[in-house]
């Protein structure tokens, strides 16, 4: 890969803008909570939409550089007995973004006012955050494994 090193570093600072949105959530998720009904539960619900929708946008653009630009399939194709492994990330890309959607949808829900469908909306949301943060990591280090072990290149930042 040519742009290697270009695209690996793009990679590494979308990874520390995500790392931003999810500690953002998990300090906001640890905040006080109104009960469905009271005064401010739909204003924190309203609140918890928008941050999901901002990492909904970013996720979104994030997978569709990794993937569109052809860095997943061009390392699978590189890399051959990687391919499963770089296609289970894309596989994977699909899973947690519905997930994300769902999510948002019951945090907008609640935001209008009206009774949460899912009264367990900030314990998936956080469920949620643990595991992109797990898929991080375990591309991370499928993207080390491929340049440190296969092509000897020590990889820059993470």
């Amino acid at each position: 890969m040519s742009d290697q090193p270009s695209r690996i570093d793009a990679i590494l600072e979308d990874r520390a803008r995500f790392r931003e949105r999810i500690r953002g959530l998990e300090a906001f998720l640890a905040l006080d909570r109104p009960d469905p009904g009271q005064e401010r539960a739909a204003a924190w619900a309203g609140e918890l939409a928008e941050r999901l929708g901002d990492l909904r946008r970013h996720l979104v653009r994030k997978f569709r550089r990794e993937e569109g630009a052809g860095t997943i399939q061009e390392l699978a194709l590189e890399h051959p007995h990687r391919a499963d492994e770089l296609r289970r990330c894309i596989v994977e890309h699909r899973r947690l973004l519905d997930r994300l959607r769902a999510l948002l949808a019951d945090a907008q829900v609640y935001a209008d006012g009206r009774s949460p469908r899912n009264r367990r909306l900030r314990r998936e949301v956080a469920a949620l955050l643990a595991d992109l943060a797990r898929h991080e990591r375990e591309e991370a280090a499928l993207l080390q494994r491929i340049l440190v072990r296969d092509e000897g290149t020590p990889a820059s930042g993470e």
